[in-house]
């Protein structure tokens, strides 16, 4: 259980990551939260084909959304604290 907890948490570092570079190609700052979730939803679909994985399609999409949601808030958190420290 601890290995997929690590799993995840990876992805949704990954899935930082993706939104911040996919934020770079498109300026539009409202269709943010909706990117996060989507590429959320792919990125745990893409964990879901991994061996000694066993999730339903509705656990993955669950899982998605969560980790979409964790980006934005981790995101989120971070900036306001650094912009308090400023």
């Amino acid at each position: 259980m601890v290995a997929g907890s690590i799993t995840l948490g990876t992805i949704i570092i990954l899935n930082t990551g993706l939104v911040e570079i996919l934020k770079k190609i498109n300026p539009s700052e409202k269709y943010v939260p909706v990117i996060s979730l989507l590429t959320g939803i792919l990125l745990v679909f893409v964990y879901r084909y991994m061996p000694n994985v066993n999730l339903t399609i509705a656990e993955s999409v669950l899982n998605g959304l969560v980790v979409g949601l964790m980006s934005i808030g981790a995101y989120s958190g971070v900036k306001n604290v650094i912009q308090d420290i400023k």
